[in-house]
């Protein structure tokens, strides 16, 4: 069956970053069971600005367990949507909205602990979101470890919903943040030697209790422009040593 815009309103327009906001949208419930979304999944959106008419795809962050539409959208120098979200739109406002599509996710089963391993650059944190909040969720046995890049601290998009996430699933959400614009107290720009060598301190140190029988491991990947893929190929093997779900840890990248 072919999909049909709608007019969707605008119910919340929150800053997320100075150049980042998130956008929620009011669903009736006529089009409740049209619009009801997998985590992971996006929308797609039309609207006029100016005399142009645009169209914009964004993955939403949301959990379907949260009862919201949420996307997030960033600022980008010279995107007319995105310029118009940042600066203009307001609770209230109408757009039109294609229900949701996409198959950026793994089938959920409470029955089966799995490992996810999630890498996202910038905006690409959004359908991330999503997924963690919903695998958290559904599969209580489940572990996940983020590895999340940004330039600095302050454009780190969801960071306190991200914060409130870990201190909610102590043992079972490992957050890693690299920054690539700021310093911090470890740097992993050392050379191979001192990576290795920082990689086997914390295998020592970092040794977890043996987990359940996890029958899969899953990984994801989604980014927006901010740490090139060389620099999170470098973290990888990081990311994967046996860190404590719960443990967060921030990086300078170059």
């Amino acid at each position: 069956m072919a999909s049909h815009f709608r007019r969707l309103r605008v119910q919340d327009v929150r800053r997320e970053t100075s150049d980042c906001v998130s956008v929620a949208f009011a669903v009736p419930d006529d089009l409740r069971e049209e619009f009801r979304f997998i985590q992971g999944q996006n929308i797609t959106i039309r609207t006029q600005v100016g005399k142009e008419e645009i169209r914009r795809s964004y993955s939403i962050c949301s959990s379907p367990f949260e009862e919201e539409l949420r996307i997030a959208v960033k600022k980008v120098p010279g995107g007319l949507f995105s310029t118009y979200a940042n600066d203009q739109l307001r609770m209230g406002d109408e757009l039109d909205v294609l229900p949701p599509t996409g198959a950026f996710y793994t089938p959920l089963n409470p029955a089966k602990p799995k490992n996810y391993l999630a890498f996202a650059a910038g905006s690409g944190i959004t359908p991330i979101l999503s997924l963690i909040k919903t695998v958290l969720a559904v599969e209580p046995d489940s572990q996940f470890t983020l590895v999340y890049g940004n330039r600095h601290r302050p454009s780190i998009i969801f960071r306190e919903e991200l914060e409130s996430l870990k201190n909610r699933y102590m043992h079972r959400l490992a957050l890693h943040h690299i920054l690539s614009r700021e310093k911090t107290d470890i740097s992993l720009h050392q050379g191979v030697r001192q990576r290795e060598s920082h990689r086997e301190q914390q295998d020592r140190e970092n040794v977890a209790e043996p987990a359940p029988d996890r029958e899969e491991e899953s990984c994801h990947k989604s980014r927006h422009q901010a740490v090139p893929d060389h620099h999170l190929g470098e973290y990888k093997g990081l990311a994967c040593s046996r860190h404590r779900p719960g443990e967060r840890s921030e990086q300078q990248v170059g």
